[in-house]
């Protein structure tokens, strides 16, 4: 007897019996009344019978089963066994094939080699914020993990406000070490397009909002106003600034070295350190810092490690200066946009910003530091800075 619908199915004693219309397809019945569709099929071209469950009865309806066991089917006349993905699934996960672990492995073998050491640990932190833990990965095997899970999360990164191209760009380069090492032999990233960019911010202080951070940062003073000053006068990054050696620091030739490590520039095959020409007034402001420390200019709270807590800082310089909306990064934006306001050349301007160049020229060929050059900028960016703070 073949069975042909639900209410056929219902009716069956204990036994086995073949469903219409599905080669191979049957369901059975136990003693207890408990039924179960499992189906038998040939993997092309071998002639050996396999067998797999497709699900119990009334769980998986009649229909359900015949159409996944059609699906099953055709796998399997393509040569692939449509059973190995339950197998893999019911496989008891191996711990060392785990996200998290393999995150750090990465990180140590990959992202140390090819970024700078705190360009390094973020990438491994954001793996493991935003997949490990929002997505629930960390003990997942990588290898079953999919690119249907992959879009999910960055639907909901989207949901959530946020912006996923650096979570799924971070993503991809874990994914490609791991296709590389022989670990998954299939990229789940492949395809995948993010749903949204973050937009480049364009945000920097006119001349007034200049002048009023200019004059709290005067109130607040040593260690916080100092550091402002010297964004504004440096240009240079709140990083770069805040973790500033006495070291680095020549005054007779008005000069401030940052070394390749503390820059953010990546290309290390050409780890030149930062050369930045000191104005007469950014001179002048670190004459006067306390030397408070052997090593930092401006060091944190506990004088062994440099200043930290910046977002309480900037709080208080906002609440006395009245501007808002900016970040300290938009001060770096606000000196270079001065800059070409005094029609310095960009070229210039990107020497001092210290950016990584893709351009052959600058990669390649032009290895000069344009120091005098850059020091005709910064001066007469200072005289424009002084103009606009005490007028």
């Amino acid at each position: 007897m073949r069975v042909t619908s639900d209410k056929q199915l219902k009716c069956l004693g204990s036994g086995e019996f073949p469903i219409a219309d599905v080669p191979g397809l049957s369901v059975r019945v136990s003693p207890r009344g408990l039924k179960s569709f499992r189906l038998r099929y040939r993997i092309f071209p071998e002639t050996k019978q396999y067998s797999m469950p497709i699900g119990r009865y009334p769980d998986v309806k009649l229909k359900d089963a015949t159409s996944q066991a059609r699906i099953a089917l055709g796998e399997a006349a393509r040569g692939r066994d449509p059973a190995a993905a339950i197998r893999r699934a019911r496989a008891k996960p191996e711990p060392e094939f785990y996200f998290a672990p393999l995150v750090d492995q990465f990180g140590d073998e990959w992202c140390m080699a090819n970024h700078k050491p705190r360009p390094a640990r973020e990438k491994v932190h954001s793996l493991h914020r935003e997949w490990g833990r929002r997505a629930n990965f960390a003990k997942v095997d990588v290898r079953n993990i999919t690119a249907e899970m992959v879009v999910k999360h960055l639907s909901a990164i989207r949901a959530s406000g946020r912006h996923d191209a650096n979570d799924l760009s971070n993503l991809k380069s874990f994914f490609k070490w791991l296709h590389g090492r022989r670990i998954v032999t299939t990229i789940p990233t492949d395809g995948v397009r993010h749903n949204s960019k973050s937009r480049p911010r364009a945000r920097y202080l006119n001349n007034d909002e200049t002048k009023s951070i200019w004059q709290a940062a005067d109130e607040v003073g040593y260690p916080f106003g100092h550091i402002i000053k010297l964004l504004l006068l440096t240009a240079t990054r709140k990083e770069e600034v805040g973790g500033m050696r006495w070291s680095e620091i020549d005054y007779t030739a008005a000069e401030w070295t940052i070394p390749h490590e503390r820059t953010k520039k990546q290309f290390k095959s050409i780890a030149q350190p930062h050369l930045v020409p000191l104005s007469k007034p950014a001179l002048e402001l670190l004459r006067s810092v306390p030397q408070l420390c052997d090593e930092y200019v401006f060091p944190g709270q506990r004088g062994d490690k440099s200043i930290a807590d910046w977002d309480k800082r900037k709080d208080a310089l906002d609440k006395l200066s009245g501007v808002k909306d900016y970040t300290i990064h938009d001060l770096r934006r606000t000196a270079v946009t001065g800059l070409g306001r005094l029609k310095v050349p960009p070229h210039i301007k990107r020497a001092l910003l210290h950016h990584s160049s893709r351009d052959v020229l600058d990669l390649h060929y032009d290895q000069f530091e344009y120091v005098d050059e850059k020091r005709d900028a910064l001066e007469r960016w200072a005289d424009y800075l002084m103009e606009v703070a005490y007028a």
